[in-house]
């Protein structure tokens, strides 16, 4: 799918200037066409800034649409007039033009699916391609469910996750603005008052005094090359896929937390997995579409080799145990499933226990983060007191 930027003429003859989303050049005029738009211009969309842009619908907006029409489809409303209808149940914005073009989409003759994949941001190929599947075999509410499940317990996943992450990062920068005013403003005074009394310095005194004198007379070429920096990681990140793979491989290998989010990703991947394989997706569309659910690069990569292994007409035990990187529990659950046939099953007990893994880490690592940042900030207070108080107290003492 492709972004297409057009301007035409509509129906009352006023010039219009707008964007959608349409597989090819001639799909898009198409549906210009249906909307009554005479064409003036229309080009593919260029994204200059796309690392920055971020999603504009929230996974709970997904979530609760998801069961929303899951329960009613039971209930035996029918698509068009759940989607009509829920336009009014939400918020004036952007969510619910994304409502109001899956309902023109299909008033215009689309299935749900087909009027899904016109927003690869907000439905990813993995809710477009189930959803595709539970329309062709009539399974469209197990489907939902299943997806609704699914995305509720990766978003709690990920909310413990990054709760581990928000308070450290607050104390961080707290501490990062303290030091920036004591190096700035407070110590070149103390350092003045120092210096005047003639005292030999320390080490500790005269490192203080080093560092306050980069803050004062380096801190906006710092904050520049920081921000450079990012700009040129984001950029990196998003063109080369040889530094986001080495940045991936360096995420998992990070102590402490790249367990944690190797056993996330694993337990994302798996329960993925299992949905597309009890709904009858084939098992190399599985494991490709797995990969880009993961998030991944490098995980991503040995995927891609599990696929071509079992492509090759190895078993799919064997094509995992290959790539070397899987441990032993993937292994022997996965050779269990495929031995039994019951594959789904194996998938959703990888994804079980690898959660509860990554949720005890994440117990076990909160209660550690508070001490030691309290450590550092003692450090850190006792280096400015011992390197500002130590030479009063060698004075007062050669007073004595």
């Amino acid at each position: 799918m492709q972004k297409f930027v057009y301007l035409g003429i509509n129906r009352e003859g006023k010039r219009v200037r707008g964007d959608l989303v349409a597989t090819n050049l001639p799909d898009a005029e198409r549906q210009l066409a249906q909307m009554g738009i005479e064409l003036l211009s229309l080009k593919v969309y260029q994204n200059s800034i796309a690392f920055l842009k971020r999603k504009r619908v929230s996974n709970r907006d997904i979530i609760t649409m998801t069961f929303q029409i899951e329960q009613l489809l039971r209930s035996g409303v029918p698509l068009l007039d759940i989607l009509n209808d829920m336009q009014a149940s939400f918020p004036a914005g952007y969510f619910r033009d994304v409502l109001a073009g899956l309902y023109d989409s299909m008033l215009n003759g689309a299935t749900f699916a087909e009027a899904l994949s016109h927003y690869p941001d907000e439905f990813n190929e993995v809710y477009i391609s189930l959803v595709a599947i539970g329309e062709k075999t009539g399974q469209l509410e197990l489907i939902l469910h299943d997806l609704g499940v699914n995305m509720r317990w990766q978003d709690e996943l990920e909310s413990k996750a990054k709760k581990i992450m928000v308070y450290p990062s607050i104390v961080f920068s707290v501490v990062m603005l303290v030091i920036t005013f004591l190096m700035m403003f407070l110590v070149p005074e103390l350092v003045k008052f120092i210096q005047g009394m003639g005292q030999e310095l320390g080490f500790l005194t005269l490192s203080l005094i080093a560092v306050s004198n980069y803050f004062v007379n380096y801190w906006h070429i710092t904050a520049l090359a920081v921000i450079g920096l990012f700009i040129v990681f984001k950029l990196l990140m998003y063109h080369s896929s040889v530094f986001r793979k080495r940045m991936h491989k360096l995420q998992l290998d990070m102590p402490l937390v790249g367990a944690i989010l190797f056993k996330l990703k694993i337990a994302r991947m798996t329960s993925t997995m299992a949905i597309m394989y009890a709904a009858g997706v084939s098992l190399q569309q599985i494991i490709n579409m797995a990969g880009k659910v993961v998030g991944n690069d490098y995980l991503l990569d040995h995927l891609k080799e599990v696929e071509r292994l079992i492509l090759d007409g190895n078993s799919i035990a064997s094509s995992f145990t290959a790539v070397n990187i899987f441990p032993p529990l993937i292994l022997k659950l996965i050779k269990v499933g495929e031995t039994t046939g019951r594959m789904d099953e194996a998938l959703r007990n990888i994804s079980y226990f690898y959660d509860r893994e990554a949720k005890e880490l994440i117990e076990k690592i909160e209660p550690a983060i508070e001490p030691i940042i309290t450590l550092i900030l003692a450090v850190l207070v006792a280096w400015v007191m011992m390197a500002t108080l130590g030479p009063v107290y060698d004075i007062m003492g050669s007073i004595r």
